[in-house]
């Protein structure tokens, strides 16, 4: 990681991050997390591209020798059920930690490809969705997926009739806006509805029900452990 902040703006910034991730891996003992401020800082100024096709440079031979070497016998592929349901992590700690390690290689290869993704890609990328939904039933990842390969479709088809008639199709400064906000308001969301979580509540507990009690584990946490300063 090489910096060379230009004012003193930079490195006020940069000392503010470093000392949130700091104190984070001091709270929770997960030397990663200084890391991953780390690779934020470090990520300064550097075409996201290029991180991505680094990324999947690495991540994708690491995930094809983990899926070989656990139906080989080479480390321990684990199998979980969901009811009747079996569950296969295919040599990775959880089946739902697997389909987010596809998810986020199918985001990167995405983000790269843009617009010039085609329907074959997309056509793949939606087959393994069934893939993940009959040997893994992790539903948020596949959930995770269909929307990006239905928002990519949009986009395409925007660009293609805008193209048609003459034009450059340009998204909305309110859908830009949207788009920053949903992760936000989507977590913001998830941690108050953890924090007061009532059983008792009809709607709340059916919608902890959908969503595999987590926000009853999440509850149970913010009891033994509530927020602290």
């Amino acid at each position: 990681m090489i910096l060379k902040p230009k004012n003193i703006d930079s490195i006020i910034l940069i000392l503010i991050i470093l000392a949130a991730f700091l104190i984070s891996r001091d709270r929770s003992a997960i030397g990663s997390v200084l890391e991953t401020g780390l690779l934020i800082i470090g990520a300064k100024e550097i075409d996201y591209k290029k991180i991505l096709k680094v990324y999947l440079g690495v991540q994708i031979p690491l995930t094809i020798i983990t899926l070989i070497a656990g139906q080989l016998g080479i480390i321990e592929n684990l199998t979980y059920y969901r009811g009747e349901q079996v569950r296969m992590a295919f040599g990775f700690v959880y089946p739902t930690n697997f389909a987010s390690h596809l998810m986020f290689m199918i985001a990167a290869w995405i983000a790269i490809r843009e617009i010039k993704c085609t329907f074959l890609e997309l056509g793949m990328i939606t087959i393994l969705v069934y893939f993940l939904d009959k040997y893994y039933d992790a539903r948020c990842g596949e959930i995770c997926i269909i929307l990006l390969v239905l928002s990519t479709i949009y986009l395409k088809c925007r660009m293609y009739f805008a193209e048609k008639n003459g034009k450059k199709y340009k998204t909305s400064k309110f859908l830009n806006f949207l788009c920053l906000c949903v992760p936000f308001g989507g977590a913001g969301t998830m941690i108050l509805l953890s924090r007061f979580y009532d059983p008792s509540k009809g709607w709340m507990e059916k919608l902890d029900s959908i969503m595999s009690t987590r926000l009853a584990l999440g509850k149970k946490t913010f009891d033994l452990y509530d927020v602290k300063l």
